[in-house]
């Protein structure tokens, strides 16, 4: 039997049968057939029915037989759910158990006011099992989504491609935690074990390395010596100190600017709470460089402390990933030392294998700017498996085309990611960026209107938008928001950088070239893209693009773009 381009054989067909409950629909089918028919034979006699009726009834439900059977076939038949048959593979396929995904573990407080506690938990977990090298672990962003979802773990394994699935629930009360946790067996739908932890909150971050260690040993994974130093690291932290680090990192994710800096102030207590857990100085290192790749702050004032609080957490933990991704990070985009950078954000991944962040910020903050676009590619796509539900990494691989100058394929993507329920911001900013190069340039502004709307990058959607302004000739629009963006940067940072390219764009090449020496003096984080970036092709032929072209010192430019 054969459906699209995928055949079944016999036995899988047997099974398919049988997972889809065509079996159990036909026996069932049957059976109350039969008691319908029996049930009509005994009672239309006496009612006075016509004989001619049993024999319509016993039509009827020998006509619906096929339709049952089509509908069993057509719909998988479990508890609470109905699921397209259409988007499930035909054929069971073996998923590699050693694909862990770790669904968020629910909030089981009775407000629910313990979510950011649960999701840290979760994360906490992922980062524990991700440093082993034997597991391949599917990252934060995928899983979250199916947070409070109805689907069974089976039908989110075969969603992630994942043959095991680690869920659970936490109970906080007083200074006492409960966990739940259950390891399921994706393939068979099966829980390879299930255990309940009650630990007093002080032990929490030894019940992670607990949890993690009876994963492997529920996978029948060998963990040598070197793999349980790993799961025991940083397991001391005062309890106080791991909770505003865990309120810190929930706010993080959030990327917001508010939240941004509610998190750096909650990590610099809990750093001065315990000064010796390796958590909070990376956590901090990471908000902080975070703060400075998006130009929120000028980088003075954030990436020589990021890179202070880096070497701190690996001072505690010389294999700490976070630490080691803000590290790579700062290296690359503040100092500028791209190969140093490069070797931190490998020592990284080694580190971490399963770890995303370390190779997208590789990708796109060390590699892209060298110019070195197939490397960021390959380790995009690594990001991609990892975590196959991120918009964020979609987003990214849409702007290494980009860069590639493939508007077709960034395009594609772009749109993809656009059609989420909640794209990224900066999603906004790179189609504005294609449909400038393409020269659909109402569709370009269009596009840098909405970034600047949802927020997240809105003076660089301003300067974008004055910028395409200035190149398609309309100076006064140009003008005027050049004189917002001025006024922006009298009362807050703007980079330089961002307000030399709308001069350079205007054709005023003085201004251009004063603000561009700023920003190379400052270290601007947009600088990197200078050599690379399609949207400065403009200035290509002018000394000062490859006066800071040099500076920067990632890129080499040639006489192509």
């Amino acid at each position: 039997m054969q459906r699209g381009n995928q055949r079944f054989s016999p036995a899988a067909l047997w099974g398919e049968l049988r997972r889809r409950k065509v079996v159990r629909v036909f026996l069932g089918y049957g059976a109350v057939s039969l008691v319908l028919i029996e049930g009509a034979n005994n009672v239309f006699p006496v009612l006075g029915v016509p004989d001619a009726a049993s024999r319509v009834l016993v039509w009827v439900l020998l006509a619906g037989l096929p339709i049952a059977i089509f509908l069993a076939w057509r719909f998988d038949v479990v508890p609470d759910r109905g699921t397209d048959a259409a988007k499930i593979d035909p054929e069971p396929v073996d998923l590699p158990t050693d694909r862990i995904a770790v669904l968020p573990f629910r909030d089981m407080s009775a407000g629910k006011t313990d979510e950011y506690f649960a999701d840290g938990l979760t994360e906490d977990i992922i980062a524990k099992l991700s440093t082993l090298p034997a597991f391949n672990v599917v990252s934060r962003t995928s899983v979250m989504g199916f947070r409070d979802t109805q689907e069974s773990a089976a039908a989110i394994g075969r969603e992630l491609r994942a043959g095991s699935i680690l869920e659970g629930s936490v109970r906080r009360a007083s200074e006492r935690v409960r966990v739940v946790a259950q390891l399921v067996d994706v393939n068979t739908d099966r829980s390879v074990w299930t255990e309940t932890y009650d630990r007093d909150l002080e032990d929490l971050l030894a019940l992670q390395s607990d949890i993690a260690t009876s994963v492997a040993r529920g996978l029948q994974t060998s963990l040598t010596s070197e793999d349980e130093a790993r799961l025991s690291a940083g397991s001391d932290a005062d309890p106080k100190a791991y909770d505003l680090y865990l309120r810190a990192r929930h706010l993080w994710n959030t990327r917001s600017v508010e939240g941004l800096r509610e998190s750096r102030a909650l990590l610099e207590r809990a750093r001065d709470l315990d000064p010796n857990y390796p958590g909070a100085h990376a956590a901090l290192a990471t908000s902080l460089a975070t703060t400075g790749l998006y130009n929120l702050q000028p980088p003075d004032e954030t990436m020589a402390a990021a890179l202070a609080a880096a070497e701190r957490a690996l001072d505690l933990d010389p294999k700490f990933v976070e630490a080691l991704n803000a590290r790579g990070l700062v290296e690359c985009i503040w100092k500028w030392e791209w190969d140093q950078g490069g070797r931190t954000f490998e020592e990284a991944i080694a580190a971490s294998p399963s770890d995303v962040v370390a190779r997208q910020w590789y990708a796109l903050n060390c590699l892209a700017p060298q110019g070195r676009l197939t490397e960021a590619e390959a380790a995009l796509q690594v990001a991609r498996s990892l975590d196959p539900l991120s918009p964020i990494v979609r987003a990214s691989e849409a702007f290494l085309a980009y860069l590639r100058r493939d508007m077709a394929q960034a395009r594609e993507i772009l749109d993809a990611v656009l059609a989420d329920d909640a794209p990224p911001p900066i999603a906004y900013l790179f189609q504005g960026y294609i449909g400038e190069f393409q020269g659909r340039h109402e569709d370009a502004r269009r596009a840098f209107r909405r970034a600047r709307a949802v927020g997240g990058a809105t003076v660089e959607a301003l300067a974008s938008l004055a910028a395409n302004h200035a190149l398609c000739g309309n100076e006064v629009e140009a003008q005027e928001m050049l004189e917002e963006l001025l006024v922006i940067a009298a009362r807050s940072y703007v980079s330089s950088g961002l307000i030399a390219r709308v001069h350079a764009a205007l054709g005023d090449w003085g201004q251009a070239r004063e603000r561009w020496r700023e920003a190379v003096t400052s270290r601007s984080a947009d600088l990197i893209w200078v050599g690379v970036s399609p949207m400065y092709d403009f200035a290509r032929d002018r000394p000062v693009w490859r006066e800071v072209v040099d500076a920067v010192g990632a890129y080499a430019p040639t006489d192509d773009p």
